[in-house]
């Protein structure tokens, strides 16, 4: 895991992120900023599933737009979370592995 965020004001970020100079871990961090106004906003129940994985396709969403008008592809190994796959028993799983 390179970035977690927990309910508050904190937000974990790997050592091997260099969010200053490389577009791709900056776009990690704003995955996480997402996740920090969802919850600040209320808008999604907290420990229910489905809203989890609302919240991961929300933040991967602007993840992905933010690259794009980078010109950045977003990787297509990425898994955004899909309710029938998390919430059927699956792991949660939706951090964005280091890429260069």
């Amino acid at each position: 895991m390179l970035a977690m965020y927990l309910h508050g004001n904190t937000i974990f970020l790997d050592d091997r992120l260099d969010v200053h100079g490389n577009d791709y871990h900056t776009s990690i961090l704003l995955h996480e900023l997402v996740h920090y106004v969802q919850q600040q906003s209320g808008r999604f129940r907290e420990g229910d599933c489905d809203s989890w994985v609302k919240e991961e396709q929300e933040a991967f969403r602007v993840q992905a737009a933010w690259l794009r008008e980078r010109t950045i592809s977003f990787p297509q190994h990425h898994q955004i979370p899909r309710r029938e796959h998390v919430c059927a028993g699956g792991s949660r799983s939706g951090t964005a592995p280091l890429q260069p």
